[in-house]
């Protein structure tokens, strides 16, 4: 399966994984930004049924009813997490999950 996101969206949260893997590797730390950081979870919700039934070529679907299909899909999906959820959410997915393997760190 391959979904696209924006580079803008990828570059945040590869940056903020990394500020997260930091913030972790310092637990005794007590700034409020690590404080956060360790804090941050990241909640996944995705309609697997749908996804895997997509092939290859649906990325090239433009058709009205199918782009329909997959905008309804999003706020059906969310009501099902948040049943399932609230109104405490504990399902967690770790952010290095959104890094390479090996990650490279470009410096400022």
């Amino acid at each position: 399966m391959e979904v696209g996101f924006s580079s803008t969206f990828l570059s945040q949260l590869h940056g903020l994984t990394l500020a997260n893997r930091e913030a972790e590797r310092e637990p005794h730390s007590s700034g409020r930004l690590e404080q956060k950081l360790r804090r941050l979870n990241l909640h996944i919700v995705e309609d697997e049924q749908l996804m895997r039934s997509l092939n290859a070529g649906s990325k090239l679907n433009t058709h009205p009813s199918f782009l329909r299909a997959l905008r309804d899909s999003g706020p059906l999906q969310a009501e099902l997490w948040l049943d399932r959820h609230h109104p405490r959410a504990t399902s967690r997915t770790h952010l290095s999950r959104f890094l390479p393997d090996h990650p490279t760190i470009h410096p400022v």
